[in-house]
C-alpha cells in the first residue's frame, strides 16, 4: 500500500475561532506507521515539527484525503520535503500561520509531482470549509472599554483570495456596524 497524505483541522485553542483552529498533514505509510507533519508555536516563534503520534489533546475535527502518493515517494523523502517548506517568522507575516504552511506545503508537493494542482484544490476548498465552521467572535467582548476598534476577520479560499471584513465601532454608534468588505489578492503558496 503506498503512502496516503490526509489534511487535519482541529478545533481552535484556546477559543474556537476561525484564526485558531489547527491544521496539519498527515502521512500513513505502507508499513502502517504515521506522521502528523505542521508547523507549532505562534509568530515569532513557528518550527515545523514531525510528530509520531497525534500532538494534540483532541482528535481532528476534520480528517481529508488528500492523496496517494507515487511508490517512490519515501518516507524520508516526504518529511524532507515537508521540512523544507518554509517556516515564516518575519515581521511581514504576522498574519501567517499553520493553515498557510499547509497550503504551501501542498503547493511544495505539487511541484515535486507527488499530487497535482486538483488534488491540492479540493483538499484546501475542504479545509476551508472547515475552518469557517469556528465560532464567530463575540463582538461586544471586544469593545468593552474602548472608543475605536477594528475587528478584522481573515479568511482565505480555495482560490487564495483573502477576504477582510472590516467593521469600525465607536462608542456613539452604539451597535451600529459599519460592514465593508475588501478582496485583495493574496498567495498561499501557488
Amino acid at each position: 500500500m503506498p503512502t496516503q497524505i490526509s489534511l487535519l483541522v482541529y478545533k481552535g485553542v484556546p477559543v474556537d475561532f476561525s484564526e485558531y483552529r489547527h491544521t496539519a498533514l498527515h502521512a500513513l505509510y505502507s508499513d502502517g506507521q504515521h506522521d502528523w507533519l505542521h508547523v507549532v508555536g505562534a509568530h515569532p516563534f513557528f518550527k515545523f515539527q514531525k510528530d509520531s503520534e497525534n500532538p494534540m489533546t483532541e482528535p481532528p475535527i476534520a480528517w481529508i484525503p488528500v492523496c496517494t502518493v507515487p511508490d517512490s515517494v519515501t518516507k524520508a523523502k516526504l518529511i524532507f520535503a515537508c521540512a523544507c517548506t518554509s517556516v515564516r517568522n518575519g515581521n511581514s507575516d504576522r498574519d501567517w500561520n499553520c493553515q498557510n504552511w499547509v497550503g504551501e506545503a501542498l503547493t511544495d508537493l505539487v511541484k515535486i509531482g507527488y499530487l497535482t494542482k486538483e488534488e491540492r484544490g479540493a483538499a484546501i476548498g475542504k479545509m476551508v470549509e472547515t475552518i469557517l465552521e469556528a465560532e464567530l467572535e463575540d463582538v461586544s467582548s471586544v469593545l468593552d472599554n474602548c472608543s475605536m476598534k477594528k475587528i478584522i476577520y481573515t479568511i482565505y479560499t480555495s482560490v487564495d483570495l483573502f477576504v477582510h471584513r472590516v467593521g469600525c465601532f465607536s462608542d456613539e454608534q452604539l451597535g451600529c456596524i459599519d460592514m465593508t468588505i475588501y478582496i485583495q489578492p493574496y498567495n498561499i503558496g501557488n
